[in-house]
């Protein structure tokens, strides 16, 4: 323990802190590829709040899908880095 915090939840922390850091640039990295970058995260922030919180890879694809395995083509590595940073960040905040 440290300052009464234990190591387990220090490293957690320092995770979050830097996955927060990685969402930054991915987020620039996204607004950077599409002229409509906002619209594009509001999108996948918007299908990931609604269930759709697991990336799967299906052959060469990747798919972000819910539990009934629905889901959405991720056609691009920019777009996937950016949502594995996005479900990382939502399950260290759970």
């Amino acid at each position: 323990m440290h300052c009464g915090i234990s190591i387990v939840e220090l490293e957690r922390l320092l995770k979050l802190q830097q996955s927060e850091d990685a969402l930054i640039r991915a987020q620039n990295a996204v607004k950077d590829k599409y002229i409509n970058g906002e619209e594009v995260l509001l999108m996948y922030k918007s299908y990931i709040s609604n269930g759709f919180d697991k990336l799967e890879k299906i052959g060469r694809k990747y798919w972000l899908i819910n539990n009934e395995n629905r889901g959405f083509e991720i056609r691009n590595k920019i777009l996937k880095n950016y949502i594995e940073i996005e479900l990382l960040l939502l399950n260290l905040r759970n």
